[in-house]
């Protein structure tokens, strides 16, 4: 399967943006859907679900910005085998949501582990370790976590061993959501607050772990990316088209997709 890149449209961000110009690229739009920032209502999770059936959970997705973090289980739901996910966040995401079972940006990963039979484990990596403690014991029990101060160890500290040890816990064929609200203030724009890490760091992590999956022959199912600025936040769209465009580039020369 060759990559494919799939822009989700909810806010217009990405017709602002250049990253994409020069791929071919599948829209996937959602402007007109009402009931779906940082919520996803029962109506909007219906619609959604028809618009996408043309489409893969396989390649590459960008979502527009962390209030859609949410979509990354709707990509879940088409997976019919046993998997195992990981999230690269600042944010737990397994927050339960304030109204009833709305799905939320806040609380999907929470949602997938107790909806989606297929998935086996979530590797969380980025959050503070005091979010973490917050997360309810039946979430962390199905949960390996590299927190935002291990992190800090393997780049800052040169302990480069603890991300080894932790990506080899991964055994399933693996999907990969990113959100940019990992990375520092200065390159990245999101609208949320942010980590520390660096955008080499993230590549350097990412590196570390397909080589781990390609050694292994463990499938990588896919990949999103989120974490968009608001809209009017000019500045905010140039620094992260220009990440886009990066992290774009870095997956598609990595071939993480290419037929064997």
């Amino acid at each position: 399967m060759k990559n494919k890149v799939v822009l989700v449209d909810f806010s217009g961000v990405y017709r602002e943006e250049n990253f994409w110009k020069e791929e071919e690229v599948q829209w996937l739009s959602a402007q007109d859907i009402p009931g779906t920032n940082c919520y996803c209502d029962d109506e909007a999770w219906e619609i959604l679900q028809k618009r996408m059936e043309d489409f893969s959970f396989e390649g590459i997705h960008f979502l527009d910005s962390g209030n859609y973090h949410y979509m990354t289980r709707l990509w879940l739901e088409k997976i019919r085998e046993p998997f195992q996910l990981l999230v690269l966040d600042n944010h737990t995401d397994m927050q339960l949501p304030a109204f009833g079972g709305l799905l939320s940006c806040g609380g999907w990963i929470a949602h997938a582990l107790e909806t989606q039979p297929h998935l086996k484990k979530v590797f969380l990596v980025g959050p503070p370790r005091k979010d973490w403690e917050e997360v309810e014991a039946s979430f962390q029990e199905k949960t390996e976590f590299f927190g935002k101060e291990r992190l800090w160890e393997t780049y800052k500290e040169g302990k480069k061993n603890l991300m080894k040890q932790y990506v080899e816990k991964i055994s399933l064929p693996l999907y990969i959501s990113v959100d940019r609200d990992i990375l520092c203030e200065e390159e990245a724009c999101t609208g949320w607050s942010q980590g520390d890490t660096k955008e080499e760091e993230l590549f350097d992590f990412l590196e570390e772990l397909f080589s781990y999956l390609r050694e292994n022959r463990i499938p990588l199912l896919g990949i999103d990316i989120c974490g968009e600025g608001e809209l009017e936040n000019w500045n905010g769209c140039s620094l992260n088209d220009k990440g886009n465009g990066r992290i774009l580039k870095f997956l598609t020369e990595k071939g993480v997709f290419d037929e064997k």
